[in-house]
């Protein structure tokens, strides 16, 4: 339990950022800069408090404090961790909450989905530890995607036992037919689709769920259900490009019944 929160105090300062709300297609709705504040008070105990200045209407603040860890959530030693729902329902909301933590700036994203499995919003979340310089990255491109990345995977079973770290591989390919071809590899799971390009996503199929990978800004994407079918497994996912050649990839799956597995924290280096 210590290094769960050892990992979790990876998190702790001032971030100041803003939260980026998009449709689920992709089209960015409003931009909220925000500050972030988590103070350790314990060894098992932390302060939380989140301001947003939405433009045009008052300060909205909230305040908590806790001195426990949910069991959705999990938190990896970099910091970086996911939370979210525990169990796909018919009758409630389905939200997964995915986060990338650098010493110095934190990419996070919401992926929220209607009781039912439509697809409802997305928030992209920029975050810059106080003092520091926020770094600018464009908006990736297919182009930059498209090639060999080859690296690691962490994962995490949903009782937050650790896995041995086991390797990965990915590939974007664009087809003579105009078509993209997508494959991956997370130690012994791997899968492959064609996919067709709609501005700014990458539309594919596997085990019976449509998906969407969508290109963000800050150097993010998104991979996640468009719409969750129930009876099919499924994951969400966010992509975190930190320079040409490397990337951080976190993952949270879901079985056939809905319910979470796990999650998993991948590193991975351009090869080609």
């Amino acid at each position: 339990m210590s290094d769960i929160w050892e990992n979790f105090f990876k998190n702790s300062g001032v971030w100041k950022g803003c939260f980026n709300r998009f449709t689920p297609g992709g089209k960015l709705v409003s931009v909220t800069p925000s500050c972030l504040t988590l103070a350790r008070s314990g060894d098992t105990s932390a302060s939380f408090q989140i301001v947003r200045y939405p433009e045009g209407k008052a300060a909205e603040e909230f305040k908590t404090e806790f001195s426990s860890i949910n069991r959705s959530s999990i938190f990896f030693p970099d910091g970086s961790f996911s939370k979210g729902s525990m169990q796909l329902s018919p009758f409630s909301e389905f939200v997964a909450e995915l986060s990338l933590t650098l010493p110095s700036e934190r990419l996070r994203l919401v992926q929220a989905f209607q009781p039912g499995g439509g697809g409802d919003y997305l928030v992209l979340i920029q975050e810059t530890r106080e003092g520091c310089e926020q770094i600018q990255r464009p908006r990736v491109s297919f182009d930059r995607l498209c090639g060999l990345w080859r690296g690691q995977a962490m994962t995490y079973l949903n009782n937050w036992f650790a896995l041995d770290p086991v390797d990965t591989e990915s590939k974007l390919e664009r087809l003579p037919s105009g078509q993209w071809l997508y494959s991956w590899q997370v130690g012994s799971d791997r899968g492959q689709a064609q996919a067709r390009l709609d501005g700014s996503r990458l539309l594919f199929e596997q085990d019976g769920q449509p998906y969407q990978l969508l290109l963000l800004p800050y150097g993010g994407a998104s991979l996640c259900p468009i719409a969750i079918q129930r009876h099919a497994p499924f994951r969400c996912e966010l992509m975190f490009f930190v320079d040409s050649t490397i990337r951080l990839r976190i993952i949270r799956r879901y079985l056939s019944d809905g319910s979470w597995v796990d999650q998993s924290l991948i590193r991975e280096e351009k090869i080609d």
